[in-house]
């Protein structure tokens, strides 16, 4: 088997695989035959159990007839869970053959081989033997480590167990999204793609949980001041911190708030400002004029909407001086009240670190 390692450092790991190629037809060989419903002295219950389970492979063995494989394999299924039968275990994993689950086929198969011992024929055994070869040449191994303890392990979402792992999980070739979940909640995930005979080795590294580091606080002593009077301190000093960060917070938010609120007026005062300057150019453009025509019929009316504008002009640069006070004093507040709160805080640092198949499903067990 071709042999990999995986470390957790790469996050996707690739590689070309076959791709499976289902027969256009299946031979079907039914074996004639009825089995034995009841043995001499078995109780009336038993015995209708085993007639439902009859019809239920039955049906079974239809509906694979019909290419029906995924209703047949719950036909099957309900057949051996309401009598369990070795011989049913073959049509079960000739059924997982057809829907292209070869782990499945293969446990089913191999159930049927150690169940059903000395009763099968020579020839189905060497039949079942090579079908088994085939399917398992179709699956790969994952072989998982994990350096957390009992951490749920999951492939597409199956939980396969906790880490450590007896041995090999079995899958199909493809892609999988294997993930490791360890108790505290941390969630690794990484997405493989095998091919057949692929054995691959992968390892998730869970990194350790963070600690918190602080500044000392307190005062190196002489051995005049007891340890417990410094120990005092520390904890005095981290409780103070940690009920004063509810209004630092509060006090970081208003400085944010007082800073755009001051940089927002600012824009609308020079926005005001462009546009009375652009009056105050056609008032001094009109009143050139009037100067110098002061013979003009006009005269009077124009110097009069002239006097106006230039009285709208006097208010509106008020407006403008009043909008850039106001957004110099909040954009100073702001930055103050950011600049000092920042000073006041104590520092809390985290650290951390493709085949052919032929297949058949017997007609009675």
């Amino acid at each position: 088997m071709n042999s990999r390692t995986i470390r957790s450092a790469c996050p996707l790991h690739s590689c070309k695989h076959p791709v499976r190629h289902l027969a256009s037809s299946f031979a079907l060989c039914f074996l004639i035959g009825t089995p034995a419903l009841a043995e001499p002295g078995e109780q009336p219950q038993q015995d209708a159990q085993r007639q439902v389970a009859h019809e239920r492979y039955n049906r079974g063995v239809e509906l694979a007839s019909q290419r029906n494989y995924a209703q047949a394999l719950r036909e099957f299924r309900e057949a051996y869970r309401l009598s369990p039968h070795y011989a049913v275990q073959y049509n079960i994993g000739q059924a997982h053959i057809a829907l292209g689950q070869p782990v499945e086929a293969i446990a089913a198969l191999e159930r049927y081989l150690a169940d059903g011992g000395a009763q099968i024929t020579d020839s189905r055994i060497r039949e079942t033997q090579s079908q088994i070869a085939i399917e398992r040449a179709l699956t790969a191994e994952v072989l998982l480590s994990v350096n957390a303890p009992n951490a749920t392990i999951e492939i597409d979402g199956q939980n396969v167990g906790r880490s450590p792992l007896a041995g090999a999980v079995r899958v199909a070739a493809g892609t999988h999204l294997v993930s490791v979940t360890t108790a505290d909640g941390t969630r690794l995930s990484r997405l493989v793609k095998l091919q057949g005979t692929d054995s691959l080795t992968l390892q998730f590294e869970v990194p350790a949980a963070p600690t918190l580091t602080t500044r000392p606080v307190g005062r190196i002593t002489d051995g005049s001041e007891s340890t417990a009077r410094v120990h005092a301190e520390r904890t005095n000093s981290l409780a103070w911190n940690s009920s004063a960060s509810e209004p630092s917070s509060r006090v970081s938010t208003l400085g944010y708030a007082l800073g755009i609120a001051g940089l927002t007026l600012g824009v609308v005062a020079f926005g005001d400002y462009l546009w009375n300057r652009s009056r105050y150019e056609q008032w001094g453009t009109t009143h050139g004029e009037l100067q110098a025509n002061p013979q003009a019929p006009d005269y009077q009316q124009r110097q009069t909407v002239n006097n106006d504008l230039a009285s709208s002009i006097q208010r509106a640069s008020n407006v403008t001086v009043g909008l850039s006070v106001a957004s110099g004093l909040l954009t100073a507040t702001g930055v103050t009240l950011l600049v000092l709160d920042r000073r006041g805080r104590l520092a809390v640092v985290p650290s951390a670190q493709s085949h052919a198949a032929s297949l058949s499903f017997r007609g009675s067990w």
